[in-house]
């Protein structure tokens, strides 16, 4: 059995959920080596309930002695105390003095330096350090007893100590598997009915991410009793998925009880804010940075913010450009301007991937990019969205100068993105004041998504007919019902086709659904099922020519 000082640091916990392989992997590398390891990743994803669980079952192996960064000193102060003066100085003194008139003399940094040379000294001790962001860098560098021969920190900046002289562990969210574990068993403990779409889908919608999710908990049960149609569950993915965004502020602002210091994600998000480096100047700010990003990050997997500022025009950088951009320097940032910035998020952990995935697509979690698009307010959506739809009309009017009569689909999931956030905070259009061409360009691209989001919705309803294998009366009339409907919304997405002016990025969506759409038209035994399958060859011929830049005839 170890010895865990100080002994409150593990009060009882909650069950802990899914770190079984981070666990293994941070009891390999303490073994290995004598470099501290670095636990990084973003705020609340679970780094110090991970460090109390390695604690817990170090404890009985070997001596733990975990410390708050922010409580440092005072911690080590205590320590002194109880492991006494004369052992405390052993390692300090060549020779025999007057212990007790050291000790009186000594100032509390004397002591707690004290501390932390005899912490360096001990063999097969695991000490860790929680939180170094909290304090600054100059306390902390110099009470972090980095000679130790197993130190374990947890930090959002994973170069906190040069990477030759550590070993850094990124902390990724949770496995979608644990997170509907983790909320399967607090809604049985409420006797609270869901269905296991509904954990699936929150858990998604939360990112896996360990405080949404128990904030999530804690939504719920606050909620059980206003609840009169569907299920509490339920009622919070549509105020996640929906346009009540003063509802979801709501969320994030709600302290959990889980994990036990209670913190709301908005805290979290502007704790992580106030720790990054002041900017050089009111020109140079790293949060207009940060806001821009979030407004730049989309859906689609293989594009991220870099992409569009990669298009850097030199039309955008005429100075005559600034009075309509009023973030122009963000968006004409240059390349030592933007690696710097980058640089500083990266140590941040702005972004949950680690060395391996260099070269994949930088992505804010779901949940940091809601706290953004929040924290800006309704001025500052409606300034960012303004930019980049600009932005995106101006350069696909100049692409089509450039390749007449070509469908250029380089902008469109900028545009996508924009109009996610001006439908999930009800931004009405006409606040974006863009003259005709511009406008009309927006209008169309909005057109065209709710015919694919129609289109979409009704082949799943499709699917999950066909997918129960029997068409009995009943099914059969329902069945019959939805391809009707789903050729309507088809056919009202075919005349956005025939305009030139569908998506790119959902034609994958379209073509996965068409199988479905064959196979209902069977099952259901659909009059029109010859016209239909005419259809969709249309749509396909169309869909392929637009993206090899074929000039509709």
């Amino acid at each position: 059995m170890g010895h865990l000082w100080p002994p409150d640091w593990l009060p009882v916990q909650p069950d802990f959920y899914d770190r079984q392989r981070e666990l293994e992997d941070l009891k390999r590398l303490t073994k290995i080596s004598y470099k501290p390891v670095i636990i990084h990743g973003m705020g609340g994803i679970g780094k110090a309930e991970l460090l109390k669980e390695f604690a817990r079952i170090e404890n009985n192996h070997r001596p733990v002695y975990p410390f708050p960064a922010r409580q440092i000193l005072i911690k080590y102060d205590q320590l002194a105390l109880s492991i006494g003066m004369r052992e405390l100085l052993k390692h300090s003194l060549a020779n025999k003095e007057d212990y007790s008139q050291i000790w009186r003399e000594a100032k509390l940094e004397k002591r707690a330096q004290l501390s932390r040379e005899w912490l360096e000294n001990l063999d097969d001790t695991l000490i860790i350090v929680d939180d170094v962001d909290s304090v600054e860098a100059t306390l902390i560098n110099q009470f972090l007893p980095r000679r130790a021969r197993c130190l374990v920190l947890s930090t959002r900046n994973p170069d906190f100590i040069a990477r030759n002289e550590s070993s850094p562990y990124l902390l990724s969210p949770m496995q979608p598997k644990a997170a509907k574990e983790f909320l399967s068993k607090e809604l049985r403990l409420l006797e609270c009915p869901y269905s296991e779409d509904e954990l699936a889908n929150l858990a998604e919608l939360l990112g896996n991410h360990l405080l949404a999710i128990a904030q999530a908990v804690r939504w719920i049960s606050d909620h059980l009793l206003l609840v009169s149609r569907g299920t509490p569950t339920s009622n919070l993915i549509n105020i996640l998925t929906g346009s009540k965004h003063a509802e979801r502020l709501g969320f994030l602002n709600k302290n959990s009880y889980y994990p036990r210091t209670s913190v709301s994600i908005m805290n979290k998000f502007r704790e992580w804010i106030l720790r990054l480096p002041e900017p050089a100047s009111t020109d140079d700010s790293l949060i207009d940075f940060c806001s821009l990003i979030g407004f730049l990050d989309v859906k689609h997997s293989e594009f991220d913010f870099r992409h569009f500022l990669e298009f850097r025009s030199p039309e955008l950088k005429a100075e005559n450009e600034r009075e309509a951009f009023p973030d122009y320097d963000l968006f004409t940032l240059d390349d030592d301007g933007l690696i710097s910035k980058l640089k500083t998020l990266q140590n941040a952990s702005m972004w949950t991937i680690d060395d391996s995935q260099m070269f994949a697509p930088r992505r804010l979690h779901i949940i940091w990019k809601e706290c953004i698009r929040q924290d800006v307010g309704a001025e500052g959506r409606l300034r960012f969205v303004k930019q980049i739809l600009r932005i995106c009309h101006t350069m696909t009017v100049r692409d089509q100068v450039v390749r007449p009569g070509a469908h250029t689909e380089d902008w469109l999931p900028w545009v996508d993105g924009c109009l996610d956030v001006i439908e999930q905070f009800a931004i009405p259009l006409d606040s974006l004041k863009f003259p005709g061409d511009a406008m009309d360009y927006v209008q169309i691209h909005q057109s065209t998504r709710r015919s694919v989001l129609t289109f979409c919705v009704n082949c799943k309803t499709a699917r999950n007919l066909i997918l129960p294998g029997r068409v009995e009366d009943v099914e059969a009339q329902r069945m019959r019902t939805s391809a009707r409907g789903l050729r309507q919304s088809f056919l009202a997405l075919r005349a956005h086709l025939v305009e030139g002016y569908f998506p790119g990025q959902e034609g994958a969506r379209i073509h996965a659904a068409l199988d479905s759409i064959k196979l209902l038209a069977s099952a259901s035994h659909l009059e029109e099922e010859s016209t239909l399958e005419e259809e969709l060859t249309i749509a396909q011929e169309r869909i392929a020519a637009a993206r090899e830049g074929i000039p509709k005839p």
